[in-house]
């Protein structure tokens, strides 16, 4: 029997269920068994378990960049008390962008861009002492040489579910995959591919009806923008294909499920609040908000960031949304690239004039994320002007966030870099 073991947390929870998933879908399915632990010492107890029975084993990390020094000391630990008995593999975002640095840390193999595929070829190389060449969309050191296979088509996600029935993993449907904008501080587009991807209304109907017929009867979902569902660029509104979709979720939730949607994860972008949109919202869903990324209030800071959207459809977008009776969550990222002391008071008068009980502001410190175009840039002294508006609405109830944790990240990243 093979064996891989996941780290499974609250950032990757979503991402290891797709990948369980489509393990089920491989004929070789039955011959390997994955198991999910919650922190590094179950992880090794359970692998020193299954090497102790003579077992093939593999542990598998999927993570951000935030994440990496903690993989790297995880990868130290195991390779100190298992040696080469044990194969790592890594997964995620960081591992996508920087694959040479998740093997310099320890790990085996660096599987690049999505996983639905590539996974279950790798367990079979590095279980058979395969061809690892053969593989498509992966990274390893041979013979001190770093070699990086070429790239591997993009995933049909129809095939693939975003839950795996015999592991039990459940959570939020995929809808969508894939971003046309490339904002310059986001890893989606350069992970997924700027041409937007659809499940079928029918396919991510057959998923929540499987969860519901095991208790899970609410519906969440994943997407980087939700109103461009269906959409064939992802710049287009389909109201139509929207409407289809809110339709047959809400005969797989019932009776008694609950939809939400445009509230996390799946956000949503300003221009694509609507009249029509919301009132979607308003007929089929649950959620008494949405989440609307408008990351900055200077028109400037919009354009050099490429998010193709401006100031004014931010406010459009408040106003439309809090006139039908829901509560507006706006993403700012504090401290971008670029800003100057006039881009900041720009966006802290923004914030001021619309924050208030129905319209919070969910912070963001600007981190310097691998494979954007900002992924080199340092954080931005400007950060420092927010300051007082952040203790401000905070005392208020206007604003949230862990801009804290993500500044210490961004100054982590920013070391990184400075050394590489």
């Amino acid at each position: 029997m093979r064996n891989c073991v996941f780290l499974e947390t609250k950032e990757n929870k979503l991402s290891l269920n797709a990948l369980a998933g489509a393990l089920e879908l491989f004929q070789d399915d039955a011959k390997t068994r994955l198991h999910f632990e919650p922190d590094i010492n179950a992880l090794r107890a359970r692998v020193a378990g299954i090497l102790a029975e003579n077992a093939l084993c593999a542990a598998g990390f999927s993570f951000f960049s935030s994440r990496f020094e903690t993989f790297a000391e995880n990868a130290r630990l195991l390779r100190a008390e298992f040696g080469a008995k044990l194969k790592i593999i890594a997964g995620g975002p960081h591992a996508t962008a920087m694959p040479e640095s998740v093997l310099n840390a320890g790990a085996d193999i660096a599987c690049i861009g999505e996983g639905e595929e590539t996974f279950p070829e790798i367990l079979s190389a590095v279980f058979t002492d395969g061809n690892r060449d053969a593989v498509r969309g992966i990274a390893f050191i041979e013979n001190g040489v770093f070699v990086k296979t070429p790239a591997r088509a993009q995933v049909d996600i129809e095939k693939y579910p975003s839950i795996a029935k015999k592991y039990e993993k459940y959570g939020a449907v995929e809808i969508s995959r894939g971003c046309p904008h490339g904002c310059k501080f986001c890893q989606t587009t350069r992970l997924f591919g700027p041409n937007i991807r659809h499940r079928s209304p029918r396919a991510i109907a057959e998923q929540l009806k499987i969860m519901r017929d095991v208790g899970f009867i609410d519906a969440r979902l994943i997407t980087s923008n939700a109103f461009a569902y269906g959409s064939p660029d992802g710049l287009r509104l389909n109201l139509p294909e929207l409407e289809n979709l809110l339709q047959a979720m809400k005969e797989a939730t019932a009776p008694g499920g609950k939809i939400f949607f445009g509230s996390f994860p799946s956000e949503v972008r300003p221009e694509h609040v609507t009249r029509e949109t919301v009132s979607l919202v308003k007929k089929y869903a649950a959620n008494d908000n949405l989440i609307i990324g408008a990351q900055s209030g200077s028109e400037r800071m919009l354009k050099l960031s490429n998010r193709h959207h401006t100031a004014a459809e931010i406010r459009q977008a408040v106003r439309i949304t809090t006139e039908a009776g829901l509560k507006a969550n706006l993403d700012f990222i504090f401290g971008l690239p670029g800003e100057t002391p006039e881009d900041a008071r720009l966006s802290i008068n923004f914030i001021k004039e619309i924050a208030g009980p129905r319209v919070k502001i969910h912070a963001h410190t600007f981190m310097p994320l691998p494979g954007t175009p900002f992924a080199n840039e340092k954080p931005n002294p400007s950060l420092r002007l927010y300051e007082k508006l952040i203790d401000e609405l905070m005392g208020q109830g206007f604003l949230y966030g862990t801009w804290e944790t993500q500044k210490a990240h961004a100054r982590k990243l920013a070391a990184r870099h400075n050394k590489s």
